[in-house]
């Protein structure tokens, strides 16, 4: 992943620009006027604090997976957040190479909003990838060789949430979704 986005030097880079990121992406909604044919819809995007710990990928590095396992994952986020000691047991992991996807992601969500982003939905046909992901809509941006995939489910209050994001070169996840066109990005 490192030589596709140089934006960060190390690990630790990585992830304190990831967590940088994460709190802007807490304080701002994200609206997005979509149209397939004569129906129209409106996604409000808005990222939880309860939602990083999982978009991070915590729970995929062992060493402090076990610390987190009984506590409301909001604080686990602000506790890993504000803590050195935890961001280098998760960078120092052999783990960290599985999450490292998730962090450029949310890194670029911005720019992908600002870019060439196209949305899919989820419809009730199967599709040619399987995924366990419970999800409503899918964003989906190319930077660089890379595919970024962003899967949102609904919340409350005609709400969507982030449930899932990483880099696939290999599998198409977007194909055989209804796709739909941006009409606004506010």
């Amino acid at each position: 992943m490192k030589g596709y986005f140089s934006f960060y030097s190390s690990p630790m880079d990585l992830l304190e620009q990831a967590i940088v990121a994460a709190k802007e992406l807490m304080k701002t909604r994200h609206v997005l006027h979509i149209q397939r044919g004569t129906e129209n819809k409106t996604l409000n995007l808005r990222f939880y604090r309860r939602s990083f710990y999982h978009l991070f990928g915590f729970h995929k590095i062992k060493e402090i997976s076990v610390l987190f396992e009984k506590k409301k994952k909001s604080v686990a986020f602000q506790t890993i957040r504000k803590s050195k000691a935890l961001l280098e047991t998760i960078t120092s992991s052999n783990s960290f190479a599985q999450i490292e996807s998730r962090l450029v992601c949310i890194c670029l969500f911005q720019k992908v909003l600002a870019g060439s982003v196209e949305v899919y939905r989820k419809t009730d046909e199967p599709t040619c990838i399987h995924t366990t992901i419970n999800f409503s809509f899918l964003l989906t941006s190319v930077i660089g060789d890379n595919r970024l995939f962003y899967f949102f489910t609904s919340g409350i209050c005609s709400e969507y949430i982030p449930i899932s994001l990483f880099i696939e070169n290999r599998l198409p996840y977007h194909a055989d979704l209804q796709k739909w066109e941006i009409v606004h990005i506010e």
